[in-house]
């Protein structure tokens, strides 16, 4: 593909956004005497461990990650929009720390290719697309994100567009988490006069992949992963015969994937969608046909370590070394990207009482039920492919509350959340890959609340995965003195109870970050 006239527009865009000062919803401009909107910012996170001189981590500075963003709205008619964002991400530690023995000796250096710079076009391209709205229609083509989910933390319904997780759990923004792809969507508003039915509406997406994008998730290995590298640790059963050390480290991974053809009916997805408002009630109905975004992947060998110097001496060629002499294991996977049929309903509406000691606010019931149609999962020895349909649950309820003696002026918001999953024919015989149990059940509560009018705003959210005794805990605090400045400092804390599982693998990248964010437009 031809990048010029896409670097043109990128660089259009940044001396636009640097043209003067601007309002928090985007500077407009007159193109043809019609509206032309742009926007961006700016931030820069510094991330520092605390957990101390681990293998899979370094005990100060380890992330220096900075992000640009900016965006083009123009819309020449009333009916017709044309939206284009862009973004980068730089992580400076690569040259901070390119002269460090620490960082050089526990393997984070040789991940630089991968995490240092995102320069590939998908990743520099956020979203591109045309909207069309004729009266009751809406036409969209490009590059775009289709959200049809109610939950946070986890996505159930939310299928069709892959997600970027390569820089873990820290300096998380909705624009470099999610992966806008190229689809063709239409929906149907049509006007009612029903009493009982406020509103519907139809919407159809038809991915033609253009361009197959599959999930960028966490890996294992400092060597591909960085800071970030699921820490996976096994005994060596070659020990007691003096090969190796006593356990192992998993190192970079090598994967052989059969990725569906572009352009073809072999990779084309299908999704449909019904939404209703029934009495102040939001029903949808939800279908689709497509591909699984995340691969399932069978163990078939090992491989050499990467760096070969840094095998030779070694009593077993495969095994490299780590910093604390813990030797490294590098395993050979191959996979695919299973079809993901399911059906789906979700419903949100405001629940019928209110408590006035708590701020008299309506609470509001969020929920997802999604049942997908032979799933392929992979079984615990990473051996065999195995199906089974899939029940996949989430319920959450929104509660604004008054808590005087913590904030006389504001509310707090208040969001637990209850997530069920279920392997609907559990095999007999064997155990599943990181399931072990036909029955899945994580619990996650969201609280924020705000002060000085909204210029400070802590938050605090937390994640119990109950099968493997495992926690995620995030809290954060941002002040915003403008629109144009917001600083945060964030902690995070991971934990696990069963090895080699969940939050288990994070067990050492409790972190602390400082951020500060500049806001164009």
């Amino acid at each position: 593909m031809n990048r010029r006239p896409f670097y043109l527009w990128l660089a259009v865009l940044l001396m636009a956004c640097c043209l003067g000062p601007r309002p928090a919803t985007g500077k407009q401009f007159l193109l043809w005497d019609k509206p032309l909107t742009l926007g961006a910012y700016l931030s820069q996170t510094l991330q520092f461990s605390l957990k101390g001189d681990e293998h899979d981590t370094e005990h100060d500075l380890q992330q220096a990650l900075m992000s640009l963003f900016v965006e083009a709205d123009f819309r020449p008619t009333t009916d017709w929009v044309f939206y284009l964002s862009s973004m980068t991400a730089i992580d400076w530690i690569y040259e901070l720390k390119s002269n460090d023995d620490s960082w050089r000796d526990k393997l984070f250096s040789r991940s630089r290719d991968e995490l240092c710079i995102d320069d590939a076009y998908w990743q520099l391209l956020k979203e591109a697309h045309v909207t069309w709205t004729p009266g009751q229609f809406l036409f969209r083509i490009g590059k775009q994100i289709v959200s049809w989910g109610e939950m946070d933390f986890f996505r159930i319904m939310d299928q069709m567009n892959p997600l970027d997780n390569r820089r873990g759990f820290s300096d998380v923004e909705f624009e470099s988490t999610v992966i806008p792809i190229w689809l063709l969507r239409t929906e149907w508003w049509p006007r009612l006069d029903v009493g009982w039915l406020e509103e519907l509406g139809l919407q159809l997406v038809f991915n033609p992949n253009a361009d197959f994008i599959p999930d960028q998730g966490l890996t294992t290995g400092n060597d591909a992963g960085g800071i970030w590298s699921a820490a996976y640790r096994f005994q060596n059963p070659l020990y007691p015969f003096g090969l190796g050390s006593q356990e192992l480290y998993a190192g970079s991974l090598e994967e052989t994937l059969e990725e569906p053809d572009e352009w073809s009916e072999d990779g084309f997805e299908y999704g449909a969608r019904i939404s209703a408002r029934i009495r102040g009630t939001i029903l949808t109905l939800n279908g689709f046909y497509g591909r699984e975004n995340a691969p399932v992947e069978l163990l078939t060998a090992y491989r050499l370590d990467p760096d070969l110097t840094a095998a030779l001496g070694e009593p077993v060629p495969l095994l490299g070394t780590a910093a604390d002499g813990t030797s490294i294991i590098y395993p050979i996977y191959a996979g695919k990207f299973p079809r993901q049929k399911f059906v789906g309903v979700t419903w949100t509406a405001d629940l019928p009482f209110r408590v006035s000691l708590l701020g008299g606010v309506n609470p509001v019931l969020r929920a997802e039920v999604k049942y997908q149609i032979d799933k392929t999962f992979k079984d615990i020895t990473e051996g065999t492919f195995y199906e089974s349909d899939f029940l996949d649950t989430g319920w959450a309820l929104d509660w604004k509350v008054k808590i005087r003696p913590l904030n006389p002026r504001a509310y707090f918001t208040v969001s637990p959340q209850f997530f069920f999953n279920r392997i609907l024919d559990y095999p007999s015989e064997f155990t599943l890959y990181d399931l072990p149990d036909e029955n899945y059940y994580t619990f996650t509560v969201y609280l924020a609340t705000s002060y000085i009018n909204g210029k400070v705003v802590p938050d605090f959210a937390w994640a119990w995965d109950t099968n493997n005794a495992a926690h995620l805990l995030l809290t954060s605090v941002t002040y915003s003195p403008s629109h144009r400045w917001d600083f945060t400092v964030e902690a995070g804390f991971m934990q696990g109870q069963d090895q080699n599982r969940s939050f288990w693998l994070f067990r050492n990248k409790d972190y602390m970050a400082v951020k500060v964010k500049y806001n164009w437009g």
